[in-house]
């Protein structure tokens, strides 16, 4: 659907977003390429509720792609929530082989600093902060 740019899926395309899996990975990709401005709320509230780090990551970039291209239209509010986006921090615990038995623990942050500054850039020429 994302493909086709056609802005008459955007609404199934928001509704898809609800799905777990590949279906909301899926949707979020091609709201990104339909680039259609009501696409930018749903976007944020998806990143906004989302913990999966790999979800999370590829929403964010998505999010990033669609407002470098729509970031002169996006209204203000909408701005300031992506502006205040939280860090997402995933901690994975795995287990040892038997090579290795002990367990180890992996975090990866991803803190959305290219999001947040194209929002603060946006709204600072528009002479808000």
């Amino acid at each position: 659907l994302g493909e086709l740019r056609d802005a008459r899926a955007v609404e199934p395309l928001c509704r898809a977003l609800r799905f777990k899996g590949q279906v909301n990975v899926a949707a979020i990709q091609a709201l990104a390429a339909v680039g259609d401005q009501r696409a930018i709320e749903p976007m944020i509230a998806f990143l906004e509720g989302e913990s999966d780090i790999g979800v999370a990551t590829m929403a964010g970039d998505s999010l990033l792609q669609a407002l470098r291209v729509r970031s002169s239209s996006t209204p203000e509010p909408l701005l300031q929530r992506v502006a205040a986006l939280s860090p997402v921090t995933h901690v994975k615990y795995v287990e040892g082989d038997s090579c290795h038995p002990e367990r180890e623990v992996v975090e990866r942050i991803l803190d959305f600093s290219d999001l947040r500054q194209l929002a603060r850039q946006e709204m600072l020429r528009r002479g808000k902060s």
